[in-house]
């Protein structure tokens, strides 16, 4: 016996298979993911969020870029005088461990076949191009991911992902990570994943301006919100990570909290949008 296994499967290795570590099955259903991968033509899959939101040719401010100008981030200051110069750069590379993350997802949400889609979502983390440490990190946050998309997360039907829009009216930018049905209850939910370290409150600030744009873009109304974060783990001091790969954290939003956050963002934009008039009044750099 030569001890390895199929890193797919299990299974026991033949001699001659340990090289690639797969076995001759997992190893032919692989070839199907290069050539011969179906996509589930019912999901719209969107272009992905774009480098500048445009409403008649002119910018206007996304989601994100609102909620962080009206929001006081002590804690964050705070995170940024600990870690000094290294600040950028670790904020930089959780960046692009998240970025990994979502595309690794978004492909496997639309590839029909559970195993040819989690081979499919690895594929994508491993041509990231993210370093050694980032990489891992990336792959327990897909593994905690698949736990829950599998598991709890296979109630939600995905009718979209990655769909960019442009309130009219409000003048904001957003891209949704998903749009669901729940199909126990037939309610259909903006859907967002986090790969951040905690949880924050404009998480759901966030997916009700989601929503809002949902409504106004494409007549869609959404009834709340479920975000996933998922456990990437954490770079200790000696280079390693520490955890990751555990259940993800899943928050379903509805009800009156729904409705107080959709006014929250409201109050969040009329914030914003006054304090640029009023740099543009002294002439300040916006």
């Amino acid at each position: 016996m030569n001890g390895w296994g199929c890193k797919r499967c299990g299974t026991q290795l033949k001699p001659g298979e340990t090289g690639h570590r797969l076995c001759e099955m997992c190893m032919n259903r692989e070839s199907e993911l290069r050539g011969k991968t179906k996509r589930l033509a019912t999901i719209e899959r969107g272009s992905g969020r774009p480098d500048q939101y445009l409403l008649d040719g002119e910018p206007v401010p996304s989601v994100t870029e609102i909620l962080e100008a009206t929001e006081g981030k002590p804690a964050l200051d705070g995170w940024h005088m600990k870690h000094g110069f290294r600040a950028k750069l670790m904020k930089q590379e959780a960046a692009d461990v998240g970025s990994a993350v979502h595309d690794a997802s978004e492909e496997y949400i639309h590839t029909d076949d559970d195993f040819l889609a989690y081979a499919a979502a690895e594929d994508v983390v491993q041509r990231a191009g993210l370093k050694h440490l980032n990489a891992q990190q990336a792959h327990l946050a897909l593994k905690s991911w698949v736990s829950w998309r599998t598991g709890l997360g296979a109630r939600y039907r995905f009718l979209a992902t990655e769909i960019p829009m442009v309130h009219p009216h409000k003048r904001y930018g957003m891209t949704t990570d998903g749009v669901v049905e729940d199909t126990e209850t037939g309610e259909v939910l903006v859907y967002e994943l986090k790969t951040s370290t905690r949880s924050y409150p404009s998480h759901v600030i966030q997916t009700a301006a989601y929503a809002l744009g949902l409504n106004e873009v494409r007549g869609i109304e959404a009834t709340g919100s479920v975000i996933v974060r998922v456990d990437k783990g954490r770079i200790v001091p000696g280079g390693e990570v520490r955890g990751g790969g555990g259940p993800a954290e899943v928050n379903v939003v509805g009800g009156s909290v729904w409705g107080k956050a959709k006014r929250e963002f409201v109050r969040r934009l009329a914030s914003y949008a006054t304090t640029r008039s009023i740099a543009r009044f002294y002439g300040m750099k916006i």
